[in-house]
């Protein structure tokens, strides 16, 4: 039991879900500073953190995503490519593709980092307005980001509610489809396997 718990925590599932989770954490901690600022108004003091933080939200999310289907994959071919699963799945091409990940992300958020946050005084305080200049790569950004995220959202809220929306339940028969589909290839597979067994045994 050990060794199978051993060689389950360092699988590059798991190795791929503590990389994506570990973003996911610093994505959450990003996301409450910066609903934060938007609430109580840190002020120029804290402009280079409330920008860093905004741009973390962005760049973690690419990474999420780009973990997302890592694991996508990966569990796709250990189930209908376990002839070549393993070779695919090396741990130094595995590291090649975190560190592509997340320099990707950040050089896609880049303006995000270098384009400062502008605050109004207010009576009640400072008020975040926005950026010094909106720029196209910022606009475009913001375009994809927020409807992705959106997305995201009503997909978890209708899961958790049981909400019958037409484009969840067309996710999850695609999604059931795949499973269905996935499941029929390992059973040919495993066929194939008992009946080459077969042969050599005979």
């Amino acid at each position: 039991m050990a060794f199978s718990k051993t060689k389950a925590f360092s699988s590059t599932f798991f190795r791929t879900f503590i990389f994506t989770g570990f973003f996911d954490i610093l994505a959450i901690v990003a996301l409450e500073w910066t609903r934060a600022d938007y609430l109580l108004g840190f002020g120029h003091q804290f402009e280079l953190g409330t920008r860093l933080m905004m741009a973390f939200t962005g760049t973690n999310f690419l990474i999420h995503v780009f973990g997302e289907v890592l694991m996508t994959l990966n569990r796709y071919t250990a189930a209908c490519k376990p002839m070549i699963h393993q070779k695919l799945w090396e741990k130094v091409r595995m590291k090649y593709l975190y560190f592509a990940s997340v320099v990707l992300s950040f050089v896609a958020y880049t303006e995000w980092f270098l384009t400062k946050c502008v605050y109004e005084h207010t009576v009640d305080g400072w008020k975040l307005i926005g950026r010094e200049e909106q720029t196209l790569n910022l606009i475009l950004l913001t375009a994809i980001t927020c409807p992705v995220n959106l997305m995201q959202s009503l997909y978890d809220l209708s899961v958790a509610f049981n909400l019958r929306n037409p484009v969840v339940l067309w996710i999850q028969s695609q999604s059931l489809q795949m499973q269905l589909r996935w499941g029929f290839q390992t059973r040919c597979i495993s066929r194939h396997i008992i009946f080459a067994r077969e042969l050599v045994e005979a």
